[in-house]
């Protein structure tokens, strides 16, 4: 499996995975999903990146869809170092419920960065200090809808100047072990700490703030967990990256 821990001083871990073609790398726990699929593209769907030389398959999560400002075309978000397409084919898959176990391409990455480490992918106009990874859609892939999990529709994206206060609840949508929530432990201009259970696959699973009748406030994408510590996540804000590249996140678009 596919696992980076980082030291709290440095930068957060990741928990893509890559998960076998063949026999499975390990069983799962119960509470867990080996692959997540809706019957579209959703934020909060697996999505994968085939590496036949390891014969395997790096999966991450889905984060948020976009579009750009002045084009409208569709961006996928997801983190950084999920972009495998150095060592992987370069297509990014997800799958529909209806049929789980046929690939559909979802696009590319166009741009991404592993907090400022070369991904293989440009990084131009990306924030110098992220987790980020921007997949170009192709034309006329169908989604449930643009809400996280299709339920919660994003209203609005965090700003992160002030950082969050400790103690705010912030949950994540991973595609392996679904929604879990939290209190805020730590916070800074690039990134916060939150304390909430994650595994391999659920990185750049889409963070938010619920802010009633299944709308949310988007906090960022999630990248990993301290080294120290498997329940305190590591989530980098989604703003500066949609600022800098002219993105909108998709709630209604």
């Amino acid at each position: 499996m596919n696992l980076r821990k980082i030291a709290a001083a440095a930068a957060a871990a990741t928990t893509a995975s890559v998960l076998a073609l063949g026999p499975a790398l390990g069983a799962a726990a119960a509470d867990t999903n080996e692959w997540t699929s809706f019957s579209g593209i959703t934020p909060g769907a697996s999505i994968g990146q085939r590496a036949p030389d390891k014969n395997g398959t790096y999966r991450c999560t889905l984060a948020f869809i976009a579009r750009e400002k002045s084009t409208y075309a569709k961006k996928a978000i997801t983190a950084g170092h999920c972009d495998h397409s150095a060592d992987a084919l370069p297509t990014v898959f997800y799958t529909e419920s209806s049929d789980p176990d046929t690939a559909r391409p979802l696009g590319t990455f166009s741009r991404s960065t592993d907090r400022g480490q070369n991904t293989g992918t440009s990084s131009a106009g990306l924030p110098p200090y992220t987790d980020a990874g921007i997949i170009d859609m192709n034309p006329g892939i169908p989604h449930t809808s643009y809400k996280v999990a299709g339920v919660y529709r994003v209203t609005r994206t965090l700003r992160p100047n002030p950082p969050l206060a400790p103690g705010i609840e912030v949950c994540k949508y991973g595609a392996r072990t679904g929604e879990t929530c939290g209190p805020v432990i730590s916070a800074d201009n690039d990134r916060i700490t939150v304390r909430l259970h994650l595994i391999e696959g659920d990185s750049g699973a889409p963070a938010y703030i619920k802010t009633g009748d299944n709308t949310i406030t988007a906090v960022g994408m999630l990248s990993g967990y301290l080294a120290e510590d498997k329940d305190t996540a590591v989530i980098y804000y989604l703003f500066p990256v949609i600022d800098s590249l002219g993105l909108q996140i998709c709630g209604d678009c």
